[in-house]
């Protein structure tokens, strides 16, 4: 089915195709170099002003003529006499001379020379068929649009302004950063290295931990494992990703993502600290512009891929919001980021964003997978921003005040 549809999208294209270049090839001849008809693989064609050949050739007909000096009594022939081109049939044939006659006339033409013959008719177009056949279509492309209106008005109408919108929403700046997909990819291979680098050193260090802990535990504390649910939920949304964006190879870190790259960073922070009224300050007051005209579906976030995410903690909202910056995913960023806000939305008891309420095995989860992501958003910053446009040690001050500030409340708190 595939192969069937491919094979007329690209006759299709073919036919449109050619259809332009011979209009643009009469134009050229007949207009600018003022030849009196277009030889087109032979053929060309006219349209019949006189009503001398009723009957075969109606007024407004076009007639396609070949051009050829194959012609015997009977044919429809054109010739040009006087300037004009006459489509009359041949009667008598008289050597170096022939005679025609209108269907409907009552005379013969006078005698013409062989030379100002043109060619001989070979189809007959009515125009009365061309316009009912163009009122059928019309008809059909009526009938097919009403039945198809949500469809063709969110594809096409909403596809104007998006790309509009898409064009403004990516408009190029001067300090936009072009970075490779693989050059990522392996960023964060690296950094996922030194989180775990970083982690079997402080086991290690810690003598009287790993006194107490057999070669099986050791060796899942070392492999960094995830809950089964959550992994295997994350590699789906990170595949899906991967073959949404299959011909994705640079991606363009221009401002808009930078801000977009910030947040995340910010917000990432905000909740390692635990800061629940910040946190949903921020939440509810982004610093970039939503997209609406799209539907979740369409992006690739079926319900069976909503409701698994309305189960997953916080820190896989914020791997695959990454991941979205990693391919340049912008729908697929916006999307996920509103599911993230109702679910903080509707977390009355704080499950969802506070790590002090989370299960021993939620929290570890989170902490690890967010500090992996902490260390890749540190070493594209040092490794891309150049001119520090990211500004992440202005996020980790801002923190580390909020984190004494917290502190203090909770002396005072104690105090009293």
């Amino acid at each position: 089915m595939k192969i069937v549809k491919t094979f007329f999208k690209y006759m299709a294209y073919f036919l449109l195709t050619l259809f332009l270049a011979l209009s643009c090839y009469v134009v050229v001849t007949t207009g600018i170099l003022k030849q009196d008809y277009a030889n087109i693989f032979g053929y060309t064609y006219f349209q019949v002003k006189t009503g001398s050949m009723t009957g075969s050739i109606d007024v407004g007909d076009i007639v396609i003529v070949k051009l050829t000096n194959d012609y015997s009594s009977g044919d429809i022939i054109t010739y040009q006499s006087n300037g004009f081109f006459i489509t009359h049939r041949l009667i008598k044939d008289l050597g170096s001379k022939v005679i025609t006659k209108g269907d409907v006339n009552n005379v013969e033409d006078d005698p013409v020379d062989k030379s100002q013959i043109i060619g001989k008719v070979t189809t007959v177009i009515s125009t009365s068929l061309l316009l009912q056949l163009l009122a059928l279509f019309i008809i059909i492309v009526i009938v097919f649009t009403l039945v198809n209106f949500d469809v063709i008005f969110k594809k096409w109408i909403f596809q104007v302004d998006e790309s509009f919108k898409k064009r403004k929403y990516k408009k190029s700046r001067s300090d936009s950063i072009k970075i490779s997909l693989n050059e990522l990819l392996e960023l964060q291979k690296e950094s996922d290295k030194m989180v775990l680098q970083q982690k079997e050193i402080e086991v290690l260090n810690d003598e009287a931990t790993i006194e107490l802990l057999d070669d099986f535990t050791r060796e899942l504390v070392l492999s960094d494992i995830v809950c089964a649910k959550e992994q295997e939920f994350l590699n789906q949304m990170l595949r899906l990703l991967q073959v949404k964006n299959k011909n994705c190879k640079k991606i363009t870190f221009d401002q808009e993502w930078s801000i977009k790259f910030c947040y995340l960073y910010r917000l990432i922070q905000l909740f390692l600290l635990d800061d629940q009224v910040e946190l949903k300050n921020i939440v509810y007051n982004i610093p970039f512009d939503e997209m609406y005209d799209y539907e979740f579906e369409d992006v690739g976030i079926t319900k069976a891929i909503q409701n698994k995410l309305y189960d997953m903690p916080f820190y896989v909202f914020l791997r695959i919001l990454n991941t979205c910056m990693i391919y340049n995913d912008e729908y697929f960023f916006d999307a996920i980021f509103k599911i993230l806000k109702y679910r903080i939305w509707v977390d009355k008891n704080q499950q969802f964003t506070s790590l002090s309420k989370m299960k021993a095995v939620v929290k570890k989860n989170s902490l690890d997978d967010l500090n992996k992501q902490i260390q890749f958003m540190n070493l594209f910053s040092s490794r891309f921003d150049k001119e520090n446009l990211l500004e992440l040690d202005k996020i980790r001050e801002y923190v580390e005040i909020q984190k004494k500030l917290n502190l203090l409340d909770k002396e005072k708190k104690n105090e009293c």
